[in-house]
């Protein structure tokens, strides 16, 4: 594969047919690698086609019943890949921290047990109908104030106390992909973060997907790189022309290239 073609499936790009989803990767037709779309969302399919609006997540979680939320996942999974998409941008699991998140009702509320067992349903439900779902917002993104610069500080037993497991539970449960959250997590951001995207994912966790970032959540090449992002999104401001020549001054190794794309 040429370094051009690993870098084309380590961003979004422009759909040049657009099914009016959220993300496209345009694969490496040479190679037989197909294209990715990406939609959201945790309540539903939102593509320009009409799709079922389901309850809010918030309102599958207070029926306390892992199999519905299986058969939840199963209807999006089963809509999703009859409207075209690859990959569902679902779903979330962030705990409820403040009455004011903006995105309380797409999560699955306040409790790491309950949400734990939810996730794990729905993500086997979602993939069992070959969509693959992404877990978000890995972590810590429990308030969307200030969302792109505020930082997080926790210790390691109450992050992996509260806001892990959920995350834990989808990648046991086999989730295909992560995607990063906007915020800072002790100092540095979520999506540039070493010990929760290497550490904590890959290593802890046996991780072996891919993880995105939250759109326009990037903020640099060779840091997010080798903390172990694979994948901007929506478009490749850093993982694009900047990579290419990050790589061409050594910047970057290309190895770390080859680890983002065989994840991608």
């Amino acid at each position: 594969m040429t370094l051009e073609e690993k870098l084309a499936l380590l961003h979004g790009a422009k759909d040049p047919h657009s099914l009016g989803q959220a993300g496209y990767t345009p694969g490496v037709p040479r190679l037989g690698i197909p294209p990715l779309r990406l939609a959201d969302g945790p309540a539903g399919v939102r593509v320009t086609r009409h799709a079922t609006a389901l309850p809010a997540p918030v309102l599958l979680a207070s029926a306390f019943d892992p199999a519905l939320a299986r058969e939840y996942g199963r209807a999006i999974g089963r809509e999703g890949r009859a409207l075209g998409q690859d990959v569902l941008l679902s779903p979330m699991v962030n705990l409820i921290r403040t009455p004011y998140a903006g995105r309380n009702f797409e999560t699955f509320g306040e409790d790491p047990l309950l949400a734990s067992e939810l996730v794990a349903e729905e993500v086997g439900g979602i993939q069992g109908e070959g969509l693959i779902a992404t877990v978000k917002h890995f972590a810590m993104n429990n308030q969307e104030h200030a969302r792109e610069s505020i930082d997080v500080i926790v210790d390691d037993r109450a992050a992996r106390e509260m806001e892990l497991p959920g995350f834990e539970a989808a990648v046991r449960a086999g989730a295909g992909a992560v995607m990063g959250a906007y915020n800072k997590v002790n100092g540095a951001f979520a999506c540039e973060s070493g010990p929760l995207l290497t550490g904590v994912l890959r290593e802890d966790w046996g991780f072996d997907g891919w993880v995105m970032t939250d759109w326009h959540a990037a903020h640099g090449t060779a840091a997010a790189l080798g903390a172990g992002l694979d994948m901007e999104m929506p478009d490749g401001k850093y993982f694009g022309d900047a990579l290419r020549k990050a790589v061409a001054d050594g910047t970057v190794p290309e190895a770390e290239v080859d680890r983002a794309a065989t994840a991608s």
